[in-house]
């Protein structure tokens, strides 16, 4: 099976996996204005979800944080990587 093998850096981020989309839905309150960044560069979506369709190792590896205007400075940071080469890394902010 290809459906990516994920690592939640931190266990507040709930992902799902549903043959090759991933969903990550944000530990922050839904109702706030909430930002997505992809290896610290700033995603075009807002909301407390993020699906990521046809998961692949090339595009979606990455670190992901969701965060808020109040929570900027202290975000939680998931590492997502597809079954292959598999790792639990971690690196500063």
């Amino acid at each position: 099976s290809n459906s990516p093998s994920l690592f939640p850096h931190s266990p507040v981020y709930k992902v799902s996996i549903s043959g090759t989309e991933v969903m990550l839905t944000c530990p922050e309150d839904p109702e706030s204005e909430i930002e997505w960044e992809k290896d610290h560069v700033k995603l075009n979506h807002n909301g407390n979800t993020l699906l990521l369709e046809n998961f692949s190792e090339m595009e979606n590896n990455g670190y992901y944080s969701c965060y808020t205007s109040t929570s900027k400075n202290n975000r939680n940071l998931l590492y997502l990587k597809a079954r292959g080469n598999i790792g639990l890394q971690r690196k500063p902010y």
